[in-house]
């Protein structure tokens, strides 16, 4: 008699299946996403070795005519004379945070002794030692691409006295990125700062003694019969609750009186600390009432409200500010 052997015929369970399915997706999705960023990390490179080969190109450009081209948009030449036979263009699409328009070498040379240049470039991730976002190369080198932002702080008396001390700082996302003091001509400067959209914060803890008296609640409670300035001088005026909204109502006159008569010990509100400066750009210093609110920031020894924003986009930005003690709608007082 012939035996016949038995065999197991069963294939694979639908578990079996679906975890096969799934670890190939899986490998899928990850060959794909590590193709993409090997695409992005050539794209880069190849934009750096570009403006390493123009930088290389304009500087033996320099060597012989002493000074930089105009032009670079096809290639860089001399007459006859051929340094660099066609100037490359970057690769597409652009990657990162960086647009499309940023996705362009932007060559600046300067005027009218063309003695130096900027060209500009963006890139998407890090490559070697620089780091992702804009860059300018310049004959010094590669370097992230910054702009300066300056301008002058003064109180908003008839003087317009410098305000010497005042710190300045410049926040994104809740977190102080740069920071600069005034001098005494009032003057500050961020001579390096990465474009972007940031947060202006200023404090000052000068004194304020003297700065509020009789007068100036006098000077309020009028205006609030007939409106006769905005600007500045309303927002020193929200002294009682003090809010973004800016609502000027009898409590700040009162506040006012209290402040002169306590000596500067409190304006009888919400608002602390009593006393503190605040600031406002030149060109909401004596907007109406009537299109407010406004931005502003409180100035206190320690960092406080602000809604002003600074954009730093593609130049050197300058913005001069003006300030008031609350309380001194009369702009009697010198900061000292």
């Amino acid at each position: 008699m012939i035996k016949k052997n038995k065999f197991n015929k069963s294939g694979f369970t639908m578990i079996e299946l679906l975890v096969v399915v799934v670890i190939v997706g899986l490998l899928f999705t990850l060959s794909v996403v590590s193709l993409q960023n090997a695409r992005v990390n050539a794209r880069d490179a190849k934009r750096v070795a570009d403006i390493k080969q123009i930088q290389f190109g304009l500087e033996l450009y320099y060597r012989d005519q002493g000074e930089y081209p105009e032009s670079i948009d096809d290639n860089i030449a001399y007459n006859d004379i051929v340094y660099l036979s066609k100037t490359p263009t970057p690769p597409t699409p652009s990657d990162g945070n960086c647009s499309e328009i940023d996705n362009n070498y932007s060559y600046y040379v300067s005027e009218p002794v063309k003695s130096s240049y900027i060209l500009k470039f963006c890139l998407g991730g890090p490559v070697g030692d620089l780091n992702a976002g804009k860059k300018k190369a310049t004959a010094e080198g590669i370097e992230d691409l910054t702009f300066a932002f300056s301008g002058i702080i003064k109180y908003y008396n008839l003087s317009l006295s410098p305000i010497n001390g005042v710190d300045i700082y410049l926040g994104q996302g809740g977190d102080i990125k740069y920071t600069a003091e005034t001098n005494s001509s009032g003057f500050f400067n961020f001579p390096k700062v990465i474009p972007g959209t940031y947060n202006v914060y200023i404090s000052f803890s000068g004194s304020n003694v003297g700065a509020v008296n009789s007068t100036d609640a006098v000077q309020l409670s009028n205006w609030m019969s007939s409106p006769t300035f905005g600007g500045l001088r309303v927002l020193a005026g929200d002294v009682y609750d003090n809010s973004p909204s800016t609502i000027i109502n009898s409590s700040d006159s009162d506040g006012i009186i209290n402040f002169f008569i306590t000596s500067g010990a409190s304006y009888g509100g919400s608002y602390d600390p009593a006393g503190a400066f605040v600031f406002a750009s030149e060109e909401n210093l004596d907007i109406s009432y009537d299109n407010f609110p406004i931005e502003y920031a409180n100035g206190g020894p320690d960092i406080g409200f602000s809604n002003i924003t600074i954009d730093i986009s593609d130049s050197d930005v300058q913005e001069n500010f003006y300030s008031l003690v609350y309380g001194d709608i009369n702009r009697s007082f010198t900061p000292y």
